[in-house]
């Protein structure tokens, strides 16, 4: 496969003693033996998270790779830097920088002053196997102003939770999970000491959808 351009000789080492991770967008290209392509899941100034679009490993732990980065905002350009594979599985990619652009910090700083001017903004985790709803539930909610992540089965929410950077959370439990499983997600996290606010999605087109979650976020707001 090939190889992406040089890195500038403008490169900084990498400070580990303060690391801030930020919950970013953006599209990932990994360069290492094979290439990896995927989505930003989070970053900071000594790594990223990077959630595979391909199911099939294809970096090794502990191998030296080139990363190219294209955050999800307006006036953004492609950036360049390296870094090793401290985790590697067939969903995510765990990297750890060696050095980046001399900007590279002021880059992360202004993703993190972007998600910090969004905190007033209602942060939705969506649970709902059914793609076909899921997937324009979301778009609904993104146009409206939200910020939205997306997991299928109930485990994978709480440990989406647990790993995110994110104080506060609406979870939406769709009823296409068996009601069982759903009622037992929703006693867990009302439950547990996490600040979250879980609504219950009963309504199978998006856009009603959309118009029930509008309404109980103004009556609980």
């Amino acid at each position: 496969m090939g190889k992406p351009p040089s890195l500038s000789d403008e490169t900084v080492a990498i400070d580990r003693r303060q690391q801030v991770r930020v919950v970013a967008n953006g599209s990932v290209i990994v360069y290492g033996l094979e290439t990896a392509r995927g989505r930003l899941a989070n970053i900071s100034s000594a790594g990223m998270l990077v959630r595979l679009t391909e199911s099939t490993p294809r970096c090794r732990c502990g191998e030296p790779v080139d990363v190219e980065l294209h955050l999800d905002r307006t006036g953004a350009t492609w950036l360049r830097f390296r870094g090793d594979v401290v985790r590697s599985d067939e969903f995510e990619l765990a990297i750890s920088f060696i050095s980046v652009p001399i900007d590279f910090a002021d880059i992360v700083q202004d993703a993190l002053v972007s998600a910090l001017e969004g905190a007033a903004l209602p942060h939705v985790l969506l649970v709902d196997p059914n793609a076909q709803r899921r997937a324009p539930f979301a778009a609904l909610l993104r146009r409206a102003g939200c910020r939205v992540a997306e997991v299928t089965a109930p485990l994978d929410a709480i440990r989406h939770l647990g790993s995110s950077a994110i104080h506060s959370w609406v979870v939406a439990i769709a009823s296409t999970i068996p009601a069982a499983t759903a009622d037992e997600l929703q006693r867990f996290l009302k439950e547990s000491d996490a600040p979250v606010d879980v609504r219950m999605l009963r309504h199978e087109s998006p856009t009603s959808s959309l118009a029930w979650f509008t309404a109980t976020t103004r009556r609980s707001g």
